[in-house]
């Protein structure tokens, strides 16, 4: 068994893992559902505290998101139960950084009126990025029984399954998404492909796994990181020589994957070929000198030209 083998930290995370925590996308999804809300809302509201609203929404246009967040504030001290308010509260709150207290927020709107589905979505992708994943799932499932097509909530939930070492439910979610919508554009088919990768890879069904990191080789050729991911799983099935290639590919794709160096070393160096081991360890080290490997490569570089001197 080679030291790749026992280096689970190889396998770079496929990136997508990235894609849903931003707070900017969260305001942004988050107002068209309240947009879309509003408009079938035709229950009477306080006119006064829609007035504080309203001018709250036309500042955090101009991007004065702490002035917004006071004038709903102001809509909540007039009125209480002016759900609009307190979802636009929260979106001001996640924007500030404020993920506690916006999820609280999302509470109270929850609390007035539990039909409006988005606001369990928005609330789960909060505690996903706070790392609360039990709650995020409970969200996400409150969500998805309303509609249980919604592809973005499938995703989620897998992603808090799979932090939490869930993975066979995990995968459930990402084969739901590809079922649900199998020509997603393919940006976001790529993702999914590269989900259900990770979660396989972590069920040890690394052949599985490969399949899919071709699906994502297919879609996006220049992915240094799944074709790392390829590697690894390929160095689990004992097919070094099939590594080095995704490997080598990893180091010299548009977005690099600098451990394919490291690792075409170490493939190289438990094949007897030193020559080129003590090359890709010098290239490793040329890329990145602070890498949390790199000081491993240096004495690995020294016992090998030691050997050869």
């Amino acid at each position: 068994m080679t030291d790749i083998e026992n280096d689970d930290k190889k396998i770079v995370p496929s990136g997508p893992r990235s894609l849903w925590k931003h707070s900017s996308k969260l305001v942004s999804r988050g107002l068209g559902d309240l947009r879309r809300a509003a408009k079938d809302d035709e229950s009477p509201s306080d006119n006064s505290a829609r007035v504080w609203t309203d001018r709250g929404l036309d500042l955090f246009r101009e991007g004065q998101t702490l002035e917004a967040l006071q004038n709903y504030e102001k809509a909540l001290t007039i009125d209480p139960l002016f759900i609009e308010a307190w979802e636009l509260k929260a979106l001001m709150l996640s924007a500030l950084g404020r993920q506690p207290e916006a999820i609280e927020s999302y509470e109270r709107a929850i609390a007035i009126d539990p039909s409006r589905v988005h606001l369990w979505r928005l609330k789960g992708e909060l505690c996903y990025e706070l790392g609360r994943f039990e709650e995020a799932i409970a969200r996400h499932d409150g969500a998805l029984a309303a509609y249980p097509d919604e592809t973005l909530g499938w995703g989620r939930r897998g992603l808090a399954l799979a932090a939490l070492g869930r993975h066979e439910e995990a995968l459930h979610c990402f084969e739901r998404i590809l079922g649900i919508e199998p020509d997603l554009r393919w940006e976001s088919l790529s993702k999914v492909w590269a989900y259900k990768a990770e979660s396989l890879s972590s069920l040890h069904r690394y052949s599985e796994a490969i399949e899919a990191c071709d699906k994502v080789i297919e879609f996006d050729p220049d992915n240094g990181q799944i074709w790392h991911h390829k590697g690894f799983c390929l160095i689990k099935l004992a097919r070094s020589e099939e590594a080095l290639v995704c490997f080598e590919r990893a180091a010299h794709v548009d977005l690099p994957e600098v451990l394919g160096w490291y690792n075409m070393a170490l493939i190289h160096e438990h094949s007897g070929r030193v020559e080129d081991a003590i090359r890709s360890y010098e290239q490793f080290l040329a890329t990145t000198s602070s890498h949390p490997d790199a000081s491993t490569a240096r004495e690995r570089v020294q016992n090998l030209k030691s050997r050869t001197g």
